[in-house]
């Protein structure tokens, strides 16, 4: 049952956020107001959204899902980043919304708020940009790609180990090479020796092998 609800927090992701959005916001407006029950709603809600986060973390899909944008196969939304996306939103209502009329009056130490509040917004942009997709592993006929938040892994098919190209590990996958040098890396924080698996290491890595091993079959790759 928790699997098919997390499935379906990550497929009905836009609608859980925005959602998230507008309770943050009315919650927040009536904190504002002296409103105590709609500050422990809010708090409360962090909190649990912490749990489901954890539990979210374990559920594992079992394959890549085609792409929209480009012939490749994609890592499918993660349920987990969904609800870091909606805890984050809920943490505007207790951090930023009661500090927008201090900051408008430019009441005392302001500058302070307004620095907080802008870092709280940002952290929630990049909870929602993860929890929409574009980051994690695509695999293309030219080759695997791993885009993280702050740098990108591009792996030629051509530059992995013929005999062991990947084997899974716990989350990840170990790479080996045949030819390194063929490897372009951009950015920080992006291992060449790993790449991460969101759904299956085992299946994952059986992939990977077989469009090593079989180049005739690249092409088909994301039809």
């Amino acid at each position: 049952m928790l699997t098919r609800g997390f499935a379906t927090i990550a497929r009905l992701r836009w609608l859980v956020l925005l959602s998230a959005l507008g309770c943050a916001v009315a919650l927040g407006l009536a904190a504002e107001a002296g409103n105590r029950a709609a500050m422990y709603t809010a708090v409360g809600g962090i909190i649990g959204c912490g749990g489901l986060v954890l539990l979210a973390m374990r559920y594992r899909p079992a394959a890549l899902v085609p792409a929209r944008d480009e012939p490749a196969l994609i890592d499918p939304p993660a349920p987990h980043l969904v609800m870091q996306g909606v805890m984050f939103t809920l943490m505007c209502s207790v951090l930023v919304i009661g500090k927008v009329g201090a900051v408008l009056d430019r009441e005392i130490g302001w500058p302070v708020d307004a620095v907080g509040s802008a870092l709280v917004l940002v952290g929630v942009a990049g909870q929602w940009y993860l929890a929409l997709g574009g980051l994690g592993l695509r695999v293309r006929p030219d080759g695997v790609v791993n885009r993280q938040l702050f740098g990108s892994l591009f792996i030629p098919w051509e530059a992995f180990a013929a005999g062991f190209p990947v084997t899974p590990a716990k989350h990840r996958l170990n790479v080996y090479y045949d030819r390194p040098e063929l490897v372009r890396k951009r950015g920080v924080l992006v291992s060449r020796d790993t790449l991460p698996a969101t759904v299956e290491p085992i299946r994952l890595a059986e992939l990977i092998q077989d469009y090593v091993r079989h180049p005739e079959r690249r092409s088909a790759i994301g039809s």
